[in-house]
């Protein structure tokens, strides 16, 4: 099976155990059995943009088992430099999607962002604040 199929089987997995009520518990791919969902995910609290950014950075290192600090934020996640490959990259967005109580589209991954290979923690951050405004703005009462 390849990367692409696997990162569809890990996030379909994921949507259907959210969906019957249940955490999904998706093993670290760097094979040490640790779980990418270690408890039950909290709303991030800082949702200005340099705080998305953080937070973000924070999840991506700790599923990469990196310092959150050597973590450039510029630099794509798939590159050598950093070291994530797909599977890498589903967790992180899994993880985003339960931090920040969103949904972001596979079609939007990889199309509507950027290609998947040249995606970076900025993208991310910038892709999530867009959405949490967009998000804020529909939930806001409309004046009368």
């Amino acid at each position: 099976m390849d990367k692409t199929a696997v990162t569809v089987c890990v996030a379909v997995l994921a949507a259907f155990l959210s969906g019957c009520g249940r955490e999904a518990s998706v093993p670290s791919s760097k094979g040490d059995g640790a779980s990418a969902h270690a408890g039950k995910p909290k709303m991030a609290t800082d949702l200005t943009a340099q705080g998305v950014r953080s937070e973000i950075r924070r999840l991506a290192a700790a599923i990469l088992e990196m310092p959150a600090e050597k973590l450039d934020t510029a630099t794509p996640l798939l590159s050598k430099t950093i070291g994530a490959d797909e599977l890498d990259l589903a967790e992180i967005v899994m993880e985003i999607e339960d931090t920040f109580d969103l949904t972001i589209p596979d079609d939007e991954l990889g199309k509507g962002l950027k290609p998947m290979e040249l995606l970076t923690v900025d993208d991310l951050a910038s892709y999530v604040s867009a959405k949490l405004k967009s998000k804020k703005a529909k939930e806001a009462p409309s004046p009368r």
